[in-house]
């Protein structure tokens, strides 16, 4: 049976697809709750890590030591970089990379990571086609696209500064948790998948928009990882 970790940011990223796993079981550490159960004939791992990248990163890599993952998905809530992606739209991750990552003061491009082969991090090929697969059989009142996440330890809410992200970039979404979590699962040969309901357009409205589309975006994590998990 394959086992599967599940990474949101917030309890509120897991609440629903908790709702879908079956014989609970509930462990604690580091101050984060971890959820071990069964949806759909796969053993799943879910937990909250809370936001940022060091939480992110270091929830994965406890994943990975702890419960033995054979894959993991991160879901969670991103801001739109790209006019014609909206509101209520999906982002499935082609790849994943660090937009505040900077040390151009000394030589490094933008986003790169020193002693790092790559800093673009690629989600895994299988996951990608699956995902899209289970997205285009549910019932959305939405688009799905497919592209690059960008991510950052800020909540992205002016133009001038998500302009910035999208032409240095080319990101069709931005979040504060899934390259470090793209780059963890990479360093250790772990695949992975981001998947991103977009909350807001990263503007001057994204903290109203944010808390708007919180519970349309718990409705449809549960859905979909349903769906994953029933086809995997």
């Amino acid at each position: 049976m394959k086992t599967i970790g599940i990474i949101g940011a917030l309890e509120n990223d897991i609440v629903g697809i908790l709702h879908a796993m079956n014989d609970v079981k509930t462990e604690m550490y580091h101050n984060s709750f971890f959820y071990s159960g069964v949806i759909n004939k796969c053993y799943a791992v879910a937990t909250s890590s809370g936001m940022g990248k060091v939480n992110a990163s270091m929830t994965t890599q406890f994943l990975i030591d702890n419960y033995n993952v054979d894959m993991i998905i991160n879901v969670g809530i991103a801001g739109s970089l790209n006019s014609s992606i909206h509101v209520g739209d999906i982002v499935i991750s082609l790849d994943a990379i660090q937009h505040d990552i900077d040390m151009s003061i000394i030589g490094c491009p933008l986003g790169v990571i020193p002693k790092m082969r790559s800093s673009i991090f690629c989600a895994d090929k299988n996951l990608i086609n699956h995902v899209l697969k289970c997205c285009s059989e549910i019932n959305l009142n939405s688009n799905t696209h497919l592209g690059r996440v960008a991510s950052g330890d800020q909540f992205i809410a002016d133009i001038e500064k998500k302009q910035y992200i999208n032409r240095n970039f080319t990101a069709q979404c931005v979040d504060m948790e899934g390259a470090s979590i793209a780059q963890t699962t990479t360093i250790n040969n772990v695949p992975f998948i981001l998947i991103k309901y977009i909350s807001d357009n990263a503007d001057g409205r994204a903290s109203i928009e944010y808390k708007q589309n919180i519970e349309p975006s718990t409705l449809f994590f549960e859905k979909i990882i349903n769906e994953v998990f029933n086809k995997l």
